[in-house]
């Protein structure tokens, strides 16, 4: 019986895509296996920005025979099917089905019911919200398609960026490993671990609102905070889109759901935070969950 459970856990792993079990229909992105048709878009954003490479251990790609190499390695380490204990998938964009990104899971153990994840996606796309879609959907995939226990991880210490984003999506922090992680110029750097266990994971997503009263945002706070972190000088309005921001990036939008939460007294979603892409989106937001009878 064991047995039969087991091959149906890497017969699903090997035909299940992520987030093709439905969704809301307003995401902005599908993943496909990974594979050598891919190979031109995936070294188009491999060696678009040297950042891309800043908090990763090899160096960065020079060449498309490097990123061939690359890909190549991923593809060999997913061969054996019944004992697989990585897999990996391109991210793409719905409206040109061009990858952007790759997403992975890695450490899959059948037995422990546990999983790590990784992903990337082009520097260009940094701050554009993407990260919280990809996150939705890994999660979604580990917890709910493959039933999985425990989905744990870790990030440099440094990588500030991602880490904000990790603990809006709800992880737990675990602690700190000392200089484990090494980049490709040999610096030792320590590292921050964190996980989110199944029955967090269905919690979170099964919570109940309570009854809030609506309320009108006033055009003033919500600008006045996105002002405030940017320290830029340039004309804000309800149709502005965050991406449009000078300098705007992921750590600049937990930054600015931080503040959010803190001045209103209230706690964003993760479905919430993915529609916050124009400042009127941000100030209807609010209104639906604000408790008080005026907000400025």
């Amino acid at each position: 019986m064991e047995a039969n459970k087991k091959q149906g856990f890497y017969l699903k792993l090997e035909k299940d895509i992520p987030g093709s079990n439905g969704g809301t229909g307003k995401e902005r992105i599908y993943l496909t296996r990974i594979s050598m048709d891919g190979l031109s878009d995936f070294h188009e954003y491999s060696v678009s920005n040297p950042i891309f490479y800043k908090y990763l251990e090899y160096e960065p790609f020079k060449t498309i025979d490097d990123s061939r190499k690359y890909l190549r390695n991923l593809l060999e380490l997913e061969k054996d099917i019944e004992n697989r204990t990585c897999i990996s998938w391109f991210i793409r964009l719905k409206d040109s089905d061009k990858v952007i990104g790759t997403a992975r899971l890695v450490n899959i153990d059948y037995y422990r019911k546990s999983v790590s994840w990784g992903y990337g996606i082009s520097p260009v796309l940094w701050g554009s919200g993407l990260v919280f879609e990809i996150q939705k959907i890994l999660s979604k995939y580990i917890f709910e398609t493959l039933s999985l226990n425990r989905l744990s991880g870790v990030a440099r210490i440094d990588n500030l960026l991602t880490i904000s984003t990790l603990r809006a999506f709800g992880v737990k922090e675990e602690g700190v490993q000392r200089e484990a992680m090494r980049d490709f110029n040999g610096v030792y750097y320590d590292t921050w671990l964190y996980s989110m266990l199944r029955d967090e994971y269905l919690l979170s997503q099964n919570k109940v609102e309570k009854n809030k009263v609506k309320t009108v945002v006033s055009s003033t706070g919500v600008d006045l905070i996105i002002k405030e972190l940017t320290q830029e000088e340039f004309e804000v309005n309800d149709n502005l889109r965050l991406s449009d921001i000078p300098d705007w990036d992921s750590l600049m939008q937990m930054q600015l759901i931080s503040a959010l939460e803190k001045k209103y007294d209230i706690q964003f979603t993760m479905e919430e935070i993915l529609c916050m892409d124009t400042i009127i989106s941000i100030k209807k937001i609010i209104s639906k969950l604000s408790i008080s009878s005026e907000i400025c």
